[in-house]
């Protein structure tokens, strides 16, 4: 006989036989376990499932049976939910790949780090080389910073300094020494305490060399008081050296003067008086000359004559030396010099001497007021006195050579000595020129030549 019966969980209609009774049985529908009623009530239903016993796991007599939970149906989760989900899964995605691409990057810099170190173990110096390396750094390191104490001593040390071995004496040259150091040192700390390491000078011996080179040059009174010299000594004082002599190189101030050409002229008074040639100063009411002391001086053209090719010209300081002018003529044969500055930027500007002889008593075209004679000379030349050796006078100015393509190189001319007399006659402050006091006499040939040479001058036009 059986018995129907609804499940305690799910409602769900079930029949069992009747002798189950007080026995569990196991809902077919949702597969939970419950102890059967006796009085179970008999609610018709179609199609009741059937129950079935559960003999397994009946209970001890007195023994409750185990509680169950009913299983709840899955419950579907909300959309906004899933697009949470969803957007932690990929924010979780990221973080591991980003971590992986953290974690390969890191292993490569480890690989390539333990790779240098490797190799820089390998190509280690030994340590007595680095050692001398930072001996040789720490006495380089020393030596600038004895440079740099030398250079830094009092105004009133270096000018006398300067004044007994380099100036003979000159007091304002010593001072603008002193001005230019400190300039100099002045540059050099700018250079030092900047936050750009990279223009501090490497080599301080270097630095100031260029750097005293420099101001020589743009300082007119340095530039004069060396005239054409190497300022090598001036950087020999300061560091304790010996200077550099330099070979071959065109001087300073010819470098730096920015001159369109050189000519010679001689001075004929003890007030300061030059002569040149006219188409060696030009129109240029302004030129320098460089006398035997090697100083660089302004001079002012104070007359000129492009027809008989004279220029007079005026120093303010006293001069070496001058000679006197014999407007007497020449005879045929009669021996002559002149010292002049033959192709300065070539041969150099060291005074050349050459002599020869009269060759005519005319010059080119027969000109009566120009001496041909056979000393060579050359582009620098023009304005040189041609002096007789016999008694020691002017006796000529030179003016040209004859063009080497005639094949006559050994072929000049001068102008006569009576012209220049008749030019300085008539010339501006003439009478100063002509009246000033006579030179000395010479004793013998060599001391001539040294007194000349003492009058000559070279001639600087911008």
């Amino acid at each position: 006989m059986n018995v129907q019966f609804n499940c305690p969980y799910c409602q769900q209609l079930m029949s069992a036989d009747a002798r189950l009774t007080g026995g569990q049985v196991q809902c077919a529908a949702c597969q939970q376990v419950f102890v059967l009623g006796a009085s179970a009530p008999a609610l018709p239903v179609a199609q009741p499932h059937s129950a079935a016993p559960l003999q397994a796991q009946r209970p001890a007599p007195g023994q409750r049976p185990p509680q169950q939970r009913p299983h709840a149906p899955p419950r579907k989760a909300p959309k906004a939910d899933t697009q949470k989900e969803e957007a932690k899964a990929k924010v979780a995605i990221v973080a591991m790949l980003g971590g992986g691409v953290a974690l390969i990057v890191g292993a490569i810099w480890l690989i390539s780090f333990l790779s240098s170190k490797a190799e820089q173990q390998q190509n280690a110096l030994p340590a007595e080389v680095v050692q001398r390396e930072q001996a040789a750094k720490a006495q380089r390191e020393k030596e600038q910073t004895e440079a740099q104490g030398r250079v830094k001593k009092s105004q009133e040390e270096w000018r006398k300094f300067f004044a007994t071995y380099l100036c003979d004496g000159d007091q304002k040259v010593a001072r603008e020494l002193v001005g230019m150091i400190e300039a100099i040192d002045a540059e050099h700390e700018k250079l030092t305490r900047d936050a750009d390491t990279n223009n501090d000078p490497k080599d301080l011996r270097q630095f100031w060399k260029e750097r005293i080179a420099f101001h020589t040059q743009a300082n007119i009174v340095l530039r004069n008081w060396l005239g054409g010299r190497s300022s090598a000594p001036i950087v020999a004082v300061l560091f304790g050296e010996e200077p550099e002599r330099e070979r071959g190189k065109t001087p300073d101030f010819m470098q730096g003067g920015n001159y369109s050409g050189n000519g010679t002229g001689f001075c004929i008074s003890a007030d300061g008086w030059i002569v040149t040639n006219a188409h060696v100063v030009g129109d240029e009411p302004q030129v320098d000359v460089r006398g035997a002391d090697g100083k660089v001086v302004s001079a002012k053209v104070m007359n000129s004559d492009t027809r008989a090719d004279l220029a007079l010209i005026k120093i303010s300081a006293r001069p070496a030396a001058w000679l006197s002018i014999d407007p007497a003529p020449m005879q045929m044969g009669g021996n002559v010099f002149t010292i002049g500055f033959p192709n300065a930027t070539v041969q150099g500007v060291e005074p050349k001497f050459t002599d020869g002889r009269i060759s005519s008593l005319t010059g080119i075209r027969d000109d009566e007021d120009t001496y041909q004679t056979s000393v060579p000379v050359g582009p620098g030349n023009s304005g040189g006195a041609l002096v007789d050796l016999k008694s020691g006078a002017v006796t000529g100015v030179i003016a040209a050579k004859l063009n080497s393509s005639l094949r006559a190189d050994s072929v000049s001319y001068a102008i006569k000595s009576k012209v220049l007399d008749t030019f300085l006659k008539t010339a501006a402050d003439a009478q100063a020129a002509a009246t000033g006091s006579a030179p000395p006499s010479a004793n013998g040939e060599s001391d001539l030549i040294a007194r000349v040479r003492a009058a000559t001058y070279l001639i600087l036009v911008k």
